[in-house]
């Protein structure tokens, strides 16, 4: 007599308990019938998400680009999960979303056991994906690994170039040729199927124009992601050369990037300093002053990328002084921040640093609570020490946080602790006129 063949059962605690026949490889199974099971795949990740021009309901900055932050609370949140579990695997991202009445054209499998990764996956939504379809799955064995996610959100701006992403809800989980989360999201979001549809500006005016602002955080969010990304900045006016799958010759040019982000870096550091000397001692001349140009802080395009524009001096401390308006503003600011905070009275004739220290107190009392903290960390990072932050980063995330607590809490219906009164005082009623006309008339005897 034959005896059937058993089948081998592949179960891991916390996996999808599907049945599977045989390894392929560390992470990919194959079923009784041939689909394919590729378990532990990271599907979107935390952190900051570069977008171009109409990608996102958010204007962009000059260089035509968008930083969307994606906060862990949003990424992970059960509604969020919840929405990948059973979502259809897709072969590229489908003209639209998928829905019952496209479900067989479009579907090529599906996504299971959607959760948060451990360890060194803790900042990535992992699944397990069973691609069912012949051509997906003769897709990934031939190195179509990376994946994009399509899903719906809300996004929030925070300032031209930067928003806040929240509320996704997927919709499905596509394969790419090249996904926006790099390599990193594989089995192993499609990177800009857009192009900029404004002129492109060099890397190296990029560059310039953050040395010129100071906003080193700035630099450093771009240093991070062409790191942690391959990302495709475009560099010259023209478009990119292809091969025959289209995808660009990424490794020269983000090598060309990293060795200019690092120039940049020391360079940066070397005008924070000049700054604060030059604050300090206003008159007192700079090399810069000389008219003379040092040859080897020449760019190829005979741009200086030290060279900072010229800033009036705001006060003997170096920083701005506040007075009628703008001091109401801090003060609304910080109620919005931290309702209740009891605000020091400020010198009017000179202010600037304690106004200063108090929006550094102030957004160090806020980031201690939940909420606080989802509206200032898109602007200081996690674990701040606001102590040592630049002033215009304290700036920055004093009035950007205030503006998106005030934008949610007007969605919620919330009132801020700031009262308007739009008269001295109200109107008497009908019944308060007559007692008045009784007690005249009963004085008058």
């Amino acid at each position: 007599m034959f005896k059937s063949k058993k089948t081998k059962v592949q179960k891991t605690a916390d996996r999808s308990n599907i049945l599977t026949s045989g390894q392929i490889g560390r992470t990919r199974e194959l079923t009784p019938e041939g689909y394919l099971l590729c378990r532990d795949v990271r599907l979107a990740r935390t952190g900051i998400l570069i977008y171009g021009d109409g990608e996102v309901p958010i204007k962009p900055d000059n260089t035509g680009l968008i930083q969307v932050y994606r906060g862990e609370d949003v990424l992970f949140s059960p509604t969020t999960i919840a929405s990948g579990e059973g979502k259809p695997v897709t072969n590229d991202h489908p003209d639209d979303w998928v829905t019952p009445e496209n479900w067989k054209e479009f579907s090529g499998g599906s996504g299971h056991n959607v959760h948060r990764g451990e360890g060194e996956d803790a900042e990535y939504l992992m699944g397990d994906l069973l691609v069912m379809d012949k051509e997906a799955i003769d897709a990934v064995m031939a190195g179509k690994v990376e994946i994009s996610l399509g899903y719906d959100a809300e996004y929030t701006e925070i300032s031209p170039g930067k928003g806040v992403q929240s509320n996704i809800v997927i919709n499905h989980i596509a394969l790419v040729d090249k996904g926006r989360c790099g390599s990193r999201c594989s089995i192993g979001d499609s990177f800009m199927t857009t192009k900029v549809k404004k002129k492109k500006i060099s890397f190296a005016d990029r560059i310039r124009n953050l040395v010129k602002t100071g906003d080193a955080d700035e630099a450093e969010k771009i240093a991070k992601a062409v790191e942690d990304e391959d990302l495709d900045l475009p560099t010259e006016d023209e478009e990119p050369e292809d091969d025959d799958k289209g995808k660009t010759n990424d490794a020269a040019m983000n090598r060309e990037i990293l060795k200019m982000l690092k120039t940049m870096d020391s360079r940066l550091s070397r005008l924070e300093k000049k700054k604060t000397k030059d604050s300090d001692d206003p008159d007192k001349k700079t090399e810069d002053d000389d008219g003379e140009d040092d040859p080897k802080d020449k760019t190829k395009d005979d741009g200086d990328l030290t060279e900072p524009e010229g800033a009036e001096k705001l006060s003997d401390a170096g920083v701005q002084t506040y007075t009628g308006d703008s001091l109401k503003e801090v003060l609304s600011r910080a109620e919005i921040l931290s309702p209740g905070y009891r605000m020091p009275t400020f010198d009017s004739a000179n202010n600037g640093k304690a106004v200063l220290n108090t929006k550094r107190a102030v957004l160090k009392t806020a980031y201690a609570t939940q909420d606080g903290q989802k509206a200032i960390a898109p602007f200081v990072g996690p674990n701040p020490d606001f102590d040592k932050l630049p002033n215009y980063t304290i700036d920055a995330a004093f009035a950007g946080a205030s503006e998106l607590i005030k934008q949610q809490n007007n969605a919620k219906g919330v009132r801020s602790g700031i009262s308007t009164r739009d008269f001295g005082r109200a109107a008497p009623t009908p019944a308060e006129i007559n007692q008045r006309n009784r007690e005249f008339w009963n004085k008058q005897g």
